[in-house]
């Protein structure tokens, strides 16, 4: 059995994982040309979908459970919805065709860091943050959702 608030960091990672496996494919199919137009929109309208379910997730589920102790976590927070934001208008570029490839590259890049700051910092943060009956209820929370 897990520890208390171990299994919802693994959830989002393995979330993390499946939306960066479609953003390879995606990307792979671009460059080696393996897919038509229509395949194309319908591989980045499933990646929007999984990312757009992944930030809400965390919006709705996981940043409004903690309260900053600092104006460091309260910054990070911040800039992890900023991040957010940025996620979405890099996809909104891809699907305008505004700068293609580089909105491709760029955004699997960005995905990478913003990943690394929430699971390096924001996650393991929260479960210090959080009391167990408060990490148990999101756990079941996050359960739910998956």
């Amino acid at each position: 059995m897990d520890a208390i608030g171990a299994s919802f960091p693994k959830l989002m990672a393995w979330d993390h994982e499946t939306i960066n496996k479609l953003l390879n494919s995606y990307i792979s199919n671009i460059k080696n040309d393996n897919k038509n137009q229509e395949e194309l929109l319908n591989d980045l309208e499933e990646l929007q979908w999984l990312l757009e379910r992944h930030m809400l997730l965390e919006e709705k589920e996981i940043f409004t459970v903690v309260s900053p102790e600092s104006s460091k976590e309260s910054e990070i927070l911040d800039n992890l919805l900023d991040e957010h934001k940025q996620i979405l208008d890099y996809l909104n570029k891809i699907k305008q065709k505004t700068d293609f490839k580089s909105s491709c590259i760029n955004l699997k890049r960005f995905m990478f860091e913003h990943e690394k700051k929430e699971q390096e910092f924001f996650y393991p943060r929260l479960q210090i943050l959080l009391d167990d009956q408060q990490l148990r209820e999101l756990e079941k929370r996050m359960h739910t959702r998956f």
